[in-house]
């Protein structure tokens, strides 16, 4: 005989087809929105790093006291560490030779020396200066100088930093509009435009000059617009970049920075290792070039580049829980929605009382015993305590009673 258990699944999904569609449908969306996720994080994950080498993303930046000579900027590019303590004695040796007599030279070369010894001893503790595992990264330096004054625009006033164009390093890509050809002529970062509802041609006033907005881009190396890489969050709406003609750039009456983009070529070693040694150079070069360095960012470090990427990142694993979690509650809920509906329809919770007996005893054998055909009627009599039992055809169930 057919077993009418292979029924159960047709006469389950008829008799509940309404709550098996919206599962499915909640199923199908959840997988596709998450799906549609997937594929567009990593399309833009792989968009913008192959946007870095479009447009010629620096490998870091550094900012000087004073502009770099060619010489410093020579010697920088070389990656080699200068001799700083060699740098110390002779400019102490040159003071004391310029001011105190000839037979009291030699005690102030000495004690000169001392002080020379702890300081530099000083510089070596915090800079790491003696790293048996430095390598010389070898760069190209490019200047990237900016100035920083106030925006306004409609009564709002932020704060806005101007770069000339950059054809070499930190190329920007137009959205819209052009780049500046006119002395008046500003392109301005789209994230800042769009929050601070700038558009093309409007009129900004930059400093104490005007300006008219040429164009929108996109900045490779402010993916993100922080203005100091210590700054818990970006902000897009007080803080906006911008790109003039050189002419323009030279009529802007603010401070300006000497910054250095510089890109490695050839590499060695990690992207921290890399940075660390040549920052090591840097330091020895500055100093014994009488400069100063007033900033120093590795790209890898940098959050106007790095954040994009790392919050797209961390979108595409909350994304993967989230998948995760719904599809194990489904899961669940399917699995809790059988198992109450066996044990609502299984023999195994039958319970027959029978003339004379008052405990209920369950029929765990009959599930395994039972024909199609045996079906248990019951008949309550609450006075008499009478159960009958009809139709009932199979013997293994009186045999237990």
């Amino acid at each position: 005989m057919r077993n009418p258990l292979q029924k159960r699944i047709v006469r389950e999904l008829r008799t509940e087809w309404k709550k098996y569609l919206v599962v499915s449908v909640f199923m199908i969306l959840t997988i596709g929105f998450v799906s549609a996720i997937y594929v567009t994080n990593g399309s833009m994950l792989a968009t913008a790093k192959n946007s870095q080498s479009i447009y010629h993303l620096e490998d870091g930046h550094f900012e000087l006291k004073k502009k770099a000579s060619a010489v410093l900027q020579k010697k920088i590019a070389s990656g080699e560490k200068a001799d700083i303590k060699a740098y110390y004695q002779k400019q102490a040796y040159k003071k004391i030779d310029a001011t105190i007599p000839e037979a009291d030279r030699q005690a102030a070369y000495k004690q000169a020396e001392q002080e020379i010894d702890s300081e530099y001893q000083k510089a070596i503790d915090e800079y790491d200066l003696n790293d048996s595992a430095f390598m010389a990264q070898k760069v190209k330096i490019y200047p990237n100088f900016f100035k920083e004054t106030t925006e306004k625009i409609n009564h709002k006033s932020s704060t806005i930093r101007i770069y000339t164009i950059r054809k070499s390093i930190n190329r920007a890509c137009v959205m819209e509009g052009s780049l500046p050809k006119k002395n008046n002529e500003i392109a301005i970062d789209r994230m800042h435009a769009d929050n601070a509802g700038i558009k093309v041609g409007d009129t900004l006033k930059i400093g104490h000059q005007t300006f008219i907005v040429s164009g929108l881009v996109a900045n490779v190396d402010y993916s993100a617009l922080f203005q100091k890489n210590s700054d818990v969050m970006f902000d897009a709406l007080t803080f906006g970049v911008g790109l003039v003609t050189n002419r323009a750039f030279a009529s802007i009456d603010t401070t300006i920075h000497y910054n250095y983009a510089y890109k490695f070529t050839n590499q060695k070693g990690s992207n921290s290792k890399a940075a660390d040694d040549f920052l090591a150079a840097l330091i020895t070069q500055t100093e014994t070039n009488n400069n100063k360095i007033e900033d120093f960012l590795p790209a890898y470090i940098n959050q106007a580049i790095q954040f994009t990427q790392e919050d797209m990142g961390s979108d595409r694993a909350m994304c993967g829980m989230i998948l995760y979690i719904l599809t194990c509650g489904d899961g669940f809920y399917l699995c809790y929605h059988h198992q109450q509906y066996h044990h609502k329809r299984s023999f195994r919770n039958w319970y027959i009382t029978v003339i004379g007996l008052y405990e209920k005893r369950t029929i765990e054998p009959f599930y395994d015993h039972a024909h199609a055909g045996d079906v248990i009627c019951l008949l309550h009599r609450k006075s008499s305590r009478l159960y009958s039992i009809k139709k009932c055809g199979c013997l293994y169930v009186l045999q237990q009673l």
